[in-house]
């Protein structure tokens, strides 16, 4: 049995160990309270699909928090930017859901979602022209050289997906998203109905791109590889060159931070768009949690130096 190298990746990490429970349940508390939104919307019983999508969004957002905080209570920080990232899209995406028109803005997003589920079962179609093509490049695969699909499932899916967009209260969307796509080539559910082209747009849209110019572009590096060795190099004994080790702290007070700055800005939309009427209960919890989070923002817990 082989242990890890600890000084490439040291599993237990006792120096630090609190300050990183410590910031693990600051994110833990905004997520508890979050939960209280979700169920308190989720029990208006809305009916409608339209009703359905911001409750999901939402849901969502609490799950890549949570997950956030496992992340650096464990310090594994670096992997949190792409959680980061994605937090702010679905934040972004909820901000604009809620924004005006929730109705043909939450069914243009079941409609894409619709039309991203038949474009994959036409992959999956051996029969189709798009499923030969597919099939011919799976051939060249390394590892993976035949797709084996059960076209009675495939059917199934596309039949599920051909009926819900032929209901009724989608007819006025799918004529949208037809007329959008001859102007984009693959519309963002947002793009609908004039809407932002892309997730740049959209922040601008919503007044926030000084979020995605600082924020968002940065993690991004993280998802696409481009950052492999920025901060990633340190100098070592006798003018070495090290590298930093996995599970490396730093960052995590930084990053916890950001989360929680997106998440309060969510919740503040969430609420005043769609559980105005929980404005005594917001109050409560925030001004307790105002206390954890300023001393969060004014006392450095990681004295570290590269």
């Amino acid at each position: 049995m082989f242990k890890s190298i600890d000084d490439i990746l040291p599993r237990t990490q006792n120096d630090v160990k609190s300050e990183l429970e410590k910031l693990s349940a600051t994110i833990d508390n905004a997520v508890d309270f979050g939960t209280h939104l979700l169920k308190w919307q989720a029990d208006k019983m809305q009916s409608g699909d339209h009703h359905l999508v911001p409750i999901l969004f939402f849901r969502n957002i609490l799950e890549l928090t949570d997950a956030i905080s496992i992340l650096i209570k464990n310090s594994s920080i670096d992997p949190t930017k792409i959680l980061l990232r994605s937090l702010l899209e679905n934040s972004f995406g909820l901000e604009y859901l809620l924004e005006k028109d929730q109705e043909n803005r939450s069914l243009s997003n079941n409609v894409w979602i619709a039309h991203k589920d038949l474009k994959f079962i036409e992959k999956l179609n051996l029969k189709s022209q798009i499923g030969k093509q597919f099939s011919n490049e799976i051939k060249k695969d390394k590892f993976v050289k035949e797709i084996i699909s059960d076209e009675t499932l495939i059917e199934l899916d596309k039949k599920n997906s051909i009926e819900l967009l032929e209901l009724p209260i989608y007819k006025k969307i799918e004529e949208e998203y037809q007329r959008t796509k001859k102007i984009i080539k693959n519309p963002k559910w947002y793009s609908l109905f004039n809407g932002p082209t892309d997730i740049e747009q959209l922040a601008k849209r919503l007044n926030h791109y000084t979020l995605y110019e600082i924020v968002y572009r940065k993690l991004s590096d993280n998802v696409h590889a481009t950052d492999l060795i920025k901060n990633k190099l340190v100098q070592g004994k006798n003018g070495q060159t090290d590298i930093i080790q996995i599970r490396f702290p730093k960052d995590a007070q930084d990053f916890t931070v950001y989360t929680l700055n997106i998440l309060i800005m969510t919740y503040l939309n969430f609420y005043e768009k769609v559980l105005p009427e929980r404005n005594d209960e917001f109050l409560i919890w925030y001004s307790q949690f105002q206390t954890n989070y300023k001393e969060l923002i004014e006392k450095k817990l990681f004295n570290i130096n590269l």
